[in-house]
């Protein structure tokens, strides 16, 4: 039968909290956007379109809890070998846990989701056209183009 370590309430939730007090609005970074972007972003969307990059790119794994908002901390047995634990289950693996990319942007209506959203795809239009050239993406670049155009009618008949 497989042995779980069950941790107090009291420290999951100082673990959850210390997470979401780490991405405090104020100390948050702005990124700019790219210039194809033509309209001004504000202060909050400047800041998401650098919280959302940042979801972009991959987790450094480590002991500390300040690395890049991930919830697995590593560290190594006598013998030397890694041991990922995350802090909300308990649970502990010798493989590197999988890299979870993006998440979920939610500000109240109104203020500003599409172009942040926009500003994003836009900022990554260099890697997206180096992911195209490569050989084996041709039947799924063929896919993200057509979500492209049905995205950009959408946006289009929503904006008339």
């Amino acid at each position: 039968m497989p042995q779980y370590e069950t941790q107090p309430v009291e420290e999951l939730e100082g673990a959850i909290d210390k997470m979401f007090k780490s991405l405090n609005h104020d100390d948050l970074p702005e990124m700019e956007p790219d210039k194809a972007i033509k309209e001004d972003l504000l202060p909050h969307q400047k800041q998401a379109l650098y919280f959302m990059t940042e979801k972009e790119k991959p987790i450094n794994f480590g002991n500390k809890g300040e690395e890049k908002n991930t919830l697995w901390r590593v560290s190594q047995k006598p013998n030397g070998q890694k041991v990922y634990h995350n802090i909300i289950s308990g649970d502990d693996t010798q493989m590197e846990p999988p890299q979870v990319f993006g998440g979920i942007l939610a500000d109240m209506m109104g203020l500003g989701k599409t172009l942040s959203i926009l500003s994003l795809v836009v900022s990554s239009l260099p890697q997206a056209a180096t992911w195209a050239e490569l050989p084996s993406q041709a039947l799924v670049w063929a896919m993200v183009v057509a979500a492209v155009r049905q995205l950009y009618l959408f946006l289009l008949l929503a904006l008339l």
